[in-house]
């Protein structure tokens, strides 16, 4: 499958996003824009599987990349119900990584890492509160699902990286620093990190 298309229609379909968005702030179109850029990645991942390979791991991944469309939409209007969608993306994620056996001590390096270094931040931030509490559990889940990725190996880490921290960006954005520029940094970060996990996973 040529990757360029898909690739074209991504960057478009952000675009026109982004333009609604700047003029008219965040509403439907919008809402349905993004979520139909990561509709895209998930077209990708079905597109490049042959029908002998779309077993268990591949229905697991395809759902993850599902709900994170349908978070990308709630998220818009609806913060948290969006945060738990995302959340529940993760596990899918995670379970889809599971597949086909781990590496154990690159998973434990790589897992532990980024959770004390997410972890850090996020107490740096304030928000490890009583009432934000939840966001550690959030963070375990993207430690999770990177040490998983640097399990499997190959390029699926930048994906993993890239889509961990737009998340990162995304509470920074929310609680502490919301700076348009810094929001779709963000955006463009969380697109490429679904795009390579769908094109190398």
């Amino acid at each position: 499958m040529t990757v360029f298309l898909p690739l074209l229609a991504l960057l478009i379909l952000f675009a026109i996003h982004d333009f609604i968005k700047y003029r008219s702030g965040e509403n439907l179109p919008a809402a349905l824009l993004k979520g139909g850029c990561t509709a895209v990645c998930l077209l990708v991942f079905i597109l490049r599987i042959t029908p002998a390979e779309m077993g268990l791991y591949a229905v697991v991944f395809i759902a993850a990349i599902a709900l994170c469309i349908a978070a990308d939409i709630i998220i818009c209007f609806r913060f948290n119900p969006g945060v738990i969608l995302f959340g529940l993306a993760h596990v899918f994620y995670i379970a889809a990584f599971s597949f086909g056996g781990l590496r154990l001590l690159p998973f434990a390096l790589s897992a532990v890492a980024s959770f004390a270094v997410m972890l850090y931040f996020v107490w740096r931030w304030g928000l490890l509160s009583r009432e934000k509490s939840v966001y550690s559990i959030y963070l375990a889940l993207l430690a999770t699902m990177l040490g998983l990725s640097f399990s499997r190996g190959g390029w699926l880490p930048l994906g993993a990286i890239a889509f961990t921290t737009s998340d990162i960006i995304l509470i920074y954005c929310r609680f502490i620093y919301n700076k348009e520029w810094l929001r779709r940094f963000n955006l463009a970060l969380y697109f490429a990190g679904i795009f390579l996990l769908a094109l190398f996973y």
